[in-house]
């Protein structure tokens, strides 16, 4: 029985292709099938891993809008989607594709440039959260009372304030708790 169903697997490995045994490959033929008219009717040839490892690369016919198959079309995808050569895509996005898919040095390049990319967001989202922290911190600063150098006479009540985002402040307690969580809730408003 056991050496039934592993005949059943091969023969569907070897009518269907080999496609489930290589999840990049289920993946990119996801992307493909999701940009088509009439995914259902889609024909995949030559579909194959490229060297580099970025995208996976063949070629698929699918029913256009008219109902009749339009030939088969390269495609590089991968799991963020598919793109597609057709006569509108130019000579230089084809050799980018063609490059990105067998040659290791400019994929690296790539993803070398991507990666600094990357980093240069990161980098101005850091900076941009502490220029925030620090005028929170400056605007916490100044809503605090100034200290006396004397006490302060006993008709001067410290309480009830509110702050300059317009929170009222009761209490010290009220006090402690928005200096410490933006917000009079004890539990810091989570």
């Amino acid at each position: 029985m056991k050496s039934a169903a592993f005949s059943l697997c091969v023969a569907a490995c070897a009518l269907g292709g080999c496609d489930m045994l290589d999840p990049d490959i289920s993946q990119a033929k996801r992307a493909v099938l999701h940009d088509l008219k009439d995914p259902d009717s889609a024909k995949f040839r030559d579909v194959r891993n490229c060297p580099t490892g970025f995208y996976e690369t063949g070629e698929v016919n699918s029913k256009n809008a008219y109902g009749g198959y339009a030939g088969f079309q390269r495609f590089y995808a991968n799991s963020a989607g598919a793109h597609f050569i057709d006569n509108d895509t130019s000579t230089e996005d084809v050799s980018d594709y063609e490059r990105m898919c067998n040659d290791q040095a400019y994929h690296d390049a790539e993803m070398k440039k991507l990666e600094s990319e990357a980093n240069s967001a990161v980098a101005e989202a850091s900076a941009a959260a502490s220029e925030a922290a620090a005028a929170a911190s400056a605007a916490a600063f100044a809503a605090e009372p100034p200290v006396a150098a004397h006490p302060a006479p006993s008709h001067h009540r410290r309480f009830p304030y509110v702050t300059p985002d317009g929170v009222d402040i009761r209490d010290a307690q009220d006090e402690a708790n928005w200096k410490r969580y933006g917000t009079t809730d004890p539990e810091g408003g989570e």
